[in-house]
């Protein structure tokens, strides 16, 4: 299931991430060494998933999962597998219109807008006394 996941372009990280170990921890299970069941179980969960995503809505699971999901927030369809809501990340998989998709997010986090805002960026008051953004120095 590890190799799958490395043949689907998943970077190590995120799947250790995903799975709530550590990178030297999947290492050793890739050189042969025991896993518990419980991480075989979410290893099975994700394989799963990612098939699952994959066979039905999404032709490249890997990027689409790293994709924030709106511009200047840095919450990513990832982030909820992390959370355990692969139901939520289905539910995105296969919606297309804005304010479903937001409704998505908020049952995640009701303050997803302010909480995860990337910090590569800034607002400011422009000269014409609009606020705007731009990449933070």
């Amino acid at each position: 299931m590890l190799d799958e996941l490395s043949e689907h372009g998943f970077a190590w990280r995120d799947v250790a991430r995903m799975m709530g170990v550590t990178v030297p921890a999947l290492q050793k299970w890739r050189r042969g060494e025991g896993m518990a069941a419980d991480n075989r179980a979410k290893l099975a969960r994700i394989a799963g998933l990612i098939e699952m995503l994959e066979s039905r809505f999404v032709s490249e699971p890997a990027s689409w999962l790293e994709m924030q999901v709106e511009p200047g927030v840095a919450l990513t369809p990832l982030d909820l597998i992390v959370a355990g809501r692969d139901d939520l990340v289905l539910e995105l998989a296969t919606e297309s219109d804005t304010a479903a998709r937001e409704a998505i997010y908020s049952e995640y986090n009701a303050h997803w807008r302010s909480e995860y805002v990337d910090a590569a960026f800034e607002s400011f008051a422009a000269a014409d006394g609009m606020m705007s953004i731009r990449p933070r120095r």
